[in-house]
């Protein structure tokens, strides 16, 4: 039988592994620029999570409100065929909800271009201080 180059009598090679296997790369520890990073990511998130567990996680109760549905008031509304179609018809037909309407598809437009403008502007004043004001100019010799 013939031996590759490099590999024992058993078949293993320089690094101890058998020829055609690979190791997996050892895990780094990391770096203290890391840790500190990974700190700051949790402070920064820490603000919303404790938001998000007290609006939505804590039961009703705790939070002071009354009960949505208790068995008297939700069991006690009469409900009549077809009255959830009623609903949407009487909505969709008010001129509330439409005025309502293009009044948030007007403030988002807006909004949205003025965030878009905003934003290009930020990412090339960043883009400047970052890179320079001559690095496309080409190599001076």
């Amino acid at each position: 039988m013939r031996r590759s180059r490099g590999t024992s009598s058993d078949g293993r090679d320089r690094r101890g592994t058998r020829a055609g296997h690979t190791r997996a790369p050892a895990q780094r520890k990391p770096t203290d620029r890391a840790k500190a990073e990974r700190r700051l990511a949790y402070w920064l998130c820490a603000p919303a999570v404790v938001v998000m567990v007290a609006s939505h996680g804590l039961p009703d109760r705790v939070r002071d409100r009354p009960p949505r549905c208790s068995a008297t008031t939700c069991a006690s509304r009469p409900t009549a065929a077809g009255s959830a179609l009623d609903n949407y018809f009487q909505v969709l037909t008010a001129s509330t909800w439409w005025n309502d309407v293009l009044s948030t598809v007007v403030i988002t437009v807006f909004s949205v271009g003025i965030e878009l403008v905003l934003g290009t502007l930020l990412a090339l004043v960043m883009h400047r201080a970052i890179f320079g004001a001559r690095r496309g100019a080409g190599r001076q010799s």
